[in-house]
């Protein structure tokens, strides 16, 4: 005998029969995933700023031809001077001003810049160098001349404070590993901003309450389909493929005298 498919109506019949099995799976679920990601996610926080080089020796003149040969030169230090700033010894760098240092060297721009940033920083926290380094990401899109620096932190002041330590100390340092070649303009700045960037309490909620009706629909078709029982005419007609021709009537002692006692009264 070849095996029934499965028609929308059908599927549509079993959810009206196991609807509370349905709504328990739907709520359940839900609820699980909201509770987890609401309260045992670690939120994420990130600050990130961009930046655009600027190559010296530009001529004077603005024809198209000078332009063109500006933004190729640009975009071929561009991954020079990331590869300058995803270095351990960049991360070195930011952590000796992470931690409250600077040098007599710098400019009064600079020390104002380190002191407001240190603001944001735990009191008493100090940095290390690898652990800085992993929170720092690097991107750039070829034929742009400019990048993106992130950072990612549990803490969202931390990640900005970072980000800004980043923008008043990356000019500075390339000028020093890479000198005469181009200028590192930040042209557009971090922001401080408390909104995690992990946050899907809503997405996981609903993906929880679509798991829960697949899950409790896919329970009540197993159940369905295991239960071998004839419950009435209908399902006996399905399970044989023959039709009913006619219902015999129960017959046996206790119905017998169950309804001649009915009618008696």
């Amino acid at each position: 005998m070849d095996k029934k498919e499965i028609s929308l109506m059908d599927l549509l019949k079993l959810a009206v029969r196991w609807i509370y099995l349905l709504l328990a799976g739907i709520i359940i679920c839900g609820v699980v995933l909201f509770i987890y990601s609401k309260y045992f996610v670690v939120p994420k926080f990130e600050a990130s700023t961009k930046y655009c080089i600027q190559t010296r020796g530009q001529s004077v003149e603005s024809d198209v031809l000078d332009s063109q040969r500006t933004v190729a030169y640009a975009q071929l230090v561009l991954g020079t001077y990331i590869d300058i700033l995803d270095t351990r010894d960049f991360a070195e760098e930011i952590v000796f001003y992470l931690n409250g240092n600077v040098r007599e060297t710098d400019s009064k721009q600079k020390k104002d810049n380190i002191k407001e940033l240190l603001q944001y920083i735990p009191e008493g926290k100090t940095y290390k160098a690898n652990a800085v380094k992993e929170m720092i990401t690097y991107k750039s899109e070829e034929e742009k001349i400019s990048f993106d620096v992130s950072v990612k932190s549990g803490s969202y002041k931390e990640a900005f404070a970072i980000a800004c330590c980043v923008e008043a100390v990356a000019s500075d340092y390339i000028e020093e590993k890479y000198p005469g070649v181009g200028v590192v303009t930040v042209i557009d700045k971090a922001v401080l901003s408390d909104k995690p960037i992990n946050n899907m309490v809503l997405v996981m909620t609903l993906a929880g309450a679509l798991f829960g009706l697949i899950l409790a629909m896919t329970l009540a078709y197993v159940i369905e389909s295991t239960d071998t029982r004839v419950k009435d005419e209908k399902s006996l007609a399905e399970k044989t493929g023959l039709a009913v021709i006619g219902v015999i009537p129960d017959m046996s002692s206790d119905s017998a005298g169950k309804k001649q006692t009915e009618g008696k009264r």
